[in-house]
């Protein structure tokens, strides 16, 4: 999109506008997008039903499998952002191809964000009072961090380059980035706790087919919106910077030969 379509190149684009593009995005690769999220979303959602810690457990260990138990989800993610990125592009929406980018991905953008969502899962397990205590600290963490994900596709940085573009894009714009990815995030536990409660009067294998679905209608949409988030806040620093905006090169949306 040009910077003449936006009413004012210079300001932010509006949450609506960024979750009407997300949505029309989302809707353009349906199957694809959501036959990607329920595959990482089933194997999340068995090892939330099924593979539990036994008590009494130590507070490390489920910090250790609360992490590891986001593995496949974050796979996901980085599939979904390489199977819009080929539809925005009218690539195939090849999900095997997403998925073998997304592995070789893996190493830097699992690594990053399992130390941001560590920042968030230690204090809340190890004890309660101590979260709330670091709620301030931890929101603007994540709020500073946020773009991390697509900054490792698009930008193929190291996971302190990518920490730190993130950190930069998001610069005074903190308050805001948080309102609005917490605004979705609401939207999303509603749904996918409803998913939950639909299935949880079911046997195991449908409250694990219930929870795959509620994570894997929302995933895209949530992936989708900070991807843009992202290339919004890239266009204002081309801007703000007076710098005639260079295109970036060319993220990797197909398989390494």
């Amino acid at each position: 999109m040009s910077f003449e379509q936006l009413p004012n190149p210079d300001q932010p684009k509006p949450f609506a506008r960024l979750l009407a593009e997300s949505t029309q995005l989302y809707r353009r690769a349906l199957v694809p997008l959501a036959a990607a999220s329920v595959m990482g979303s089933l194997v999340t959602a068995v090892m939330a039903v099924v593979w539990v810690p036994s008590p009494p457990v130590s507070p490390y260990v489920l910090f250790g499998w609360t992490l590891a138990a986001q593995v496949p989800i974050l796979l996901t993610e980085a599939a979904v952002v390489i199977l819009t990125l080929r539809v925005r592009d009218q690539l195939p929406a090849e999900i095997a191809a997403a998925f073998l980018v997304a592995f070789s991905l893996a190493p830097r953008y699992v690594g990053g964000r399992l130390i941001i969502l560590g920042l968030f899962f230690f204090p809340l397990i190890i004890h309660p009072y101590l979260a709330i205590a670091l709620l301030p600290f931890t929101a603007f963490l994540l709020a500073r961090w946020g773009l991390y994900g697509p900054v490792v596709i698009m930008e193929r940085h190291s996971i302190i380059g990518s920490l730190r573009i993130s950190w930069r894009l998001v610069k005074d714009r903190t308050l805001r980035t948080l309102v609005m990815v917490l605004a979705l995030q609401v939207g999303v536990f509603i749904v996918a706790s409803l998913a939950e409660l639909v299935g949880s009067a079911g046997p195991l294998g449908v409250r694990v087919i219930f929870t795959a679905l509620g994570q894997a209608a929302t995933l895209p949409l949530v992936t989708i919106f900070i991807l843009l988030l992202y290339e919004d806040y890239s266009r204002l620093q081309s801007v703000g910077s007076n710098e005639f905006p260079r295109p970036p090169e060319p993220p990797p949306t197909s398989p390494p030969q």
